[in-house]
């Protein structure tokens, strides 16, 4: 090997050598900044999030499709299966939406309650509670959705990301002033967190009040 290959090999080795450096200090920064404000490092789950949903959209696009296969719900109330989805999620019908952040849905399994991860919608007799659950219908009302479970709450519900084609349910509500971030349970769902601000930035749905009430303080004084 020439001096001059050498000395090629070594000035590659110090560029990636100084990427590297570059990315922990990124990195590092992005932690420090993180605990101070959040108190806990959590940008990690947000990248394995972000790997998840690329995943998603790769199994829909080797399936030969792009969203949710549609599919007719049998008289037995249970879907067909084959769907091609990732085991991170399961195919479901709306058959009904409750209210402005909860969704009756259909799959394999029978009848289950969802309750979207993440966001809290005003509640009825709360302003905007009608129109928040009015959206949500246009949304989802009678679709067909991808539903990836979070976790089970108390009341027996199954916590989760509603998708429907490439849309994040819980995004799209939060985007358009339909719901609140709910930090309290959701601190690292930064998505949210971005559209919350975004609403709030343009007055959408209940930004419009000059002091909209959350509604985990509106139950707590009805």
């Amino acid at each position: 090997m020439t001096s001059d290959q050498n000395s090629g090999l070594s000035r590659r080795a110090r560029q990636r050598l100084k990427f590297i450096r570059n990315l922990l200090l990124a990195l590092l920064a992005i932690s420090a900044w993180q605990y101070a404000t959040h108190g806990r490092i959590s940008w990690p789950a947000e990248v394995f999030r972000q790997v998840e949903e690329i995943a998603r959209d790769a199994f829909r696009k080797l399936d030969g499709s792009v969203g949710v296969p549609e599919y007719d719900t049998p008289e037995n109330g249970s879907p067909p299966g084959g769907s091609g989805a990732p085991e991170a999620a399961t195919l479901a019908r709306v058959v009904k939406v409750l209210d402005g952040d909860s969704l009756r849905v259909r799959n394999q399994q029978g009848t289950v309650e969802v309750r979207l991860y993440g966001v809290d919608a005003p509640e009825w007799g709360q302003p905007y509670g009608e129109e928040a659950k009015r959206l949500l219908e246009r949304l989802v009302a009678g679709a067909n959705v991808e539903i990836a479970r979070v976790e089970i709450d108390n009341y027996g519900r199954t916590v989760a990301r509603v998708y429907r084609g490439n849309k994040f349910i819980n995004e799209e509500l939060v985007r358009s002033g339909a719901a609140w971030w709910y930090r309290r349970y959701a601190d690292d769902e930064y998505r949210l967190e971005r559209a919350q601000q975004a609403a709030r930035a343009a007055q959408l749905g209940l930004w419009q009040a000059p002091d909209p009430v959350p509604p985990w303080e509106w139950r707590r004084s009805h």
